[in-house]
């Protein structure tokens, strides 16, 4: 069988699986098809993520293939985000990867909006600006930088911190490594959030996602004059060993958001908020920080 056709057979299988799955209430169908094709080294390009984009998706790639096969990676985030972006918002999406967040919000925000995409990993930016590109999406704006307390130049980035993982996973990218031996992938620039949006101009940014392997709080140091000023929603992936191996404890990001008037949520299936307990975290936790009084 030649590529175009089983390119052709995969997109029906995954057709098949999304109409078995009745708009994602009932997913046995896509899981199924995910784990038989597990180990399909294919690329194949769609034309209907997120209802109406273009993407070329490596099925071998852990995140990849199951934006494939069940619609999208991050389904319960996407979810909260169709509920409280409006037109016309600001969003920053730190950790950009090839533009799940970055292409359903810059949908949500519409033309009068702006995505500010931060991407430091060169061959992940290039599928990303491809993808923005593709689709026309002139409100998105690509930076190739990582985000932390203070501007350098020349840092490496690993390709992880350690996690254990069993198949290629091109979203664990990390400035902490796992050892001292670890050799990079490449080298970064550094900048803060703060400054990104003083250089650019920016509308107060209405809402942060923070997913960068252990440089969570440093990312959230960088932006403090942006959290006094704006006040912005925030999704922060928040994961205890990623914290250890950057040299901090995730209480020390709680306790910094709550000087701010931050309140926290896990995010919980099709987006459903729920007050988050901290004295019950567990170690990998997605979680949704609002200001008290800010109303959406």
């Amino acid at each position: 069988m030649g590529s175009a056709l089983i390119s052709h057979f995969l997109r029906g299988l995954r057709r098949s699986g999304n109409a078995m799955s009745f708009g994602g209430r009932l997913r046995l169908s896509q899981s199924i098809l995910r784990r038989v094709f597990r180990f399909v080294d294919r690329e194949v390009t769609i034309s209907d993520f997120n209802g109406k984009f273009v993407i070329r998706l490596i099925l071998s790639e852990h995140m990849q293939r199951r934006i494939f096969w069940m619609g999208y990676y991050s389904t319960d985030i996407v979810a909260l985000l169709k509920r409280v972006l409006r037109p016309g918002m600001v969003v920053a999406d730190v950790g950009a990867n090839i533009g799940e967040i970055t292409l359903v919000s810059a949908k949500c925000v519409g033309s009068e909006g702006k995505v500010i995409a931060f991407e430091p990993v060169n061959a992940i930016a290039d599928r990303l600006a491809e993808h923005v590109q593709v689709n026309g999406l002139n409100q998105v704006l690509i930076r190739r930088e990582a985000l932390g307390t203070k501007i350098g130049d020349r840092v490496p980035i690993y390709a992880s911190c350690g996690q254990d993982v069993s198949d290629d996973h091109q979203g664990l990218a990390s400035l902490y490594g796992e050892n001292e031996g670890q050799a990079p992938i490449q080298y970064v620039n550094v900048t803060t959030l703060d400054e990104v949006t003083s250089s650019l101009s920016l509308a107060p940014i209405d809402l942060i996602k923070i997913d960068v392997e252990g440089g969570e709080l440093a990312c959230l140091q960088g932006a403090e004059r942006v959290l006094r000023r704006s006040r912005p929603m925030l999704i922060v992936e928040v994961q205890k060993f990623s914290a250890r191996q950057a040299g901090w404890d995730v209480d020390e990001l709680f306790r910094y958001l709550q000087r701010f008037g931050y309140e926290f949520f896990t995010i919980g299936s099709r987006g459903r908020l729920r007050a988050l307990d901290l004295s019950s975290l567990v170690d990998f936790q997605n979680v949704f920080c609002k200001v008290r009084d800010r109303v959406e």
